[in-house]
């Protein structure tokens, strides 16, 4: 129906697409719509419809539209390349279109003629998949030249509902829904629920044979129904009544949808039986801890209750870089953790520390401590959270001057060990 360039603004260096379409495509009132439809549709800001920044006429009379440049994959290449996609993914994409169409059916715009050809996969913000959907209103210029041309292609068959075939104008949403219904039973299946060499064999095809059973083992029997019985049902009556209805039938079965193969590159989860059923309670709740031995210092037990503190701290962190369960079972593992345990490796580990002369000047706790008087090293010395003196032993610090020069502290003999 027309070229593609890869085009570049000469002003701002964005690289962007123009699409020039044939100027004997359709008479000039289905183009005067494609154009208006097009340029609608691709200003409503929605992430999955392509973006139209401008449209107009060649000086040859050939009009043209301005979209943003995408890099990616058709879908219909990327469905046969793979003989089929994996269910989640697949629910993915269709989500996406349902989206995109939900947004401009509300605005009055139905696309009329959506395929898996005018749908392109992109990986944008480290998203993969993201979904465009591209030539909203092109449907109009092929019925205006099939109204008045005999034996003038349509668009894609294959797609089309049955009522659109018999009477393209009195189509509504539900003529949508059924085209997205084609694409996901083509994304499961490698193949069209349809088709027919024949021409005339397969509109009749469309318009009276049920659809063929999906032959996927791995969809669930809800999910079948769904596209065969409802999206694909022959009388528009018996379709969702809007694209609304249809997303929210999409995100309940990805939501339930186990993982299935990882040919699409998928990342292969457990399943849901076995992940832990943690539920984190609303707000911030006291957690009771062991008594700990009256022989322990206070300053003890107040670094065991900052270290929990930390640990719990830290585990809400998480929950916005990780999923809601893996930091979910992280808290837990934390505040069960035996409080006993912990102050004895705190304990052990400050004495070790301690038992140090250079740990002890370093500590910035203690350095207002050292420069006191000979009370205060006394105190020190009594502390058996800090070192346990031998007898006789001198204590002799230092404190280093702006220079870097050490300056000793006087000399205070510690009394005989108990």
């Amino acid at each position: 129906m027309g070229t593609v360039y890869l085009a570049e603004h000469v002003l701002i260096r964005r690289q962007v697409a123009i699409k020039i379409l044939r100027p004997d495509i359709g008479d000039a009132a289905a183009l005067d719509a494609f154009m208006a439809e097009a340029r609608a549709a691709g200003t409503l800001g929605h992430p999955n419809i392509v973006e139209c920044t401008d449209r107009g006429f060649t000086g040859g009379g050939s009009p043209y539209l301005v979209l943003e440049y995408l890099e990616g994959a058709v879908l219909t290449d990327e469905i046969y390349r793979l003989g089929g996609l994996p269910i989640r993914r697949a629910l993915r994409i269709a989500e996406q279109i349902a989206s995109a169409l939900r947004v401009a059916h509300e605005v009055g715009i139905v696309h009329r003629a959506l395929t898996s050809d005018n749908v392109f996969l992109v990986d944008k913000n480290q998203a993969r998949d993201a979904v465009k959907v591209l030539d909203f209103g092109i449907a109009r210029c092929f019925e205006a030249q099939g109204s008045t041309r005999r034996g003038a292609p349509l668009s894609a068959p294959e797609f089309m509902a049955p009522e659109q075939l018999a009477s393209p104008e009195s189509v509504d949403d539900r003529t949508d829904v059924y085209a997205l219904g084609v694409i996901l039973y083509e994304m499961l299946t490698a193949r069209r629920p349809f088709s027919d060499d024949d021409r005339r064999s397969l509109l009749h095809r469309v318009v009276s044979e049920p659809p063929p059973p999906l032959l996927r083992h791995d969809a669930p029997p809800d999910l079948e129904d769904m596209i065969v019985s409802r999206l694909l049902a022959k009388d528009p009556a018996q379709r969702p009544a809007s694209m609304k209805e249809v997303q929210t039938a999409l995100d309940a079965f990805a939501a339930a949808a186990r993982p299935s193969g990882t040919s699409s590159g998928e990342i292969e989860l457990p399943p849901p039986d076995l992940l832990p059923a943690v539920v984190l309670p609303p707000v911030a709740e006291a957690v009771s801890l062991p008594a700990l031995p009256r022989r322990r210092s206070p300053r003890l037990l107040w670094l065991a209750s900052a270290v929990l503190a930390a640990v719990a701290g830290a585990g809400v962190m998480v929950l916005e870089d990780q999923t809601r369960a893996t930091a979910e079972q992280a808290i837990a593992a934390a505040l069960d953790a035996d409080a006993e345990k912990l102050a004895n490796l705190i304990d052990g580990e400050a004495r070790a520390a301690q038992l140090r002369a250079n740990g002890i000047a370093a500590m910035p706790m203690l350095r207002a401590a050292i420069e006191t008087d000979a009370a205060t090293l006394h105190d020190m010395a009594d502390s058996d959270f800090l070192f346990t003196p031998t007898s006789g032993e001198v204590l002799e610090l230092f404190q280093l001057s702006d220079r870097g020069t050490p300056a000793s502290i006087p000399r205070e003999a510690l009394p005989p060990a108990p």
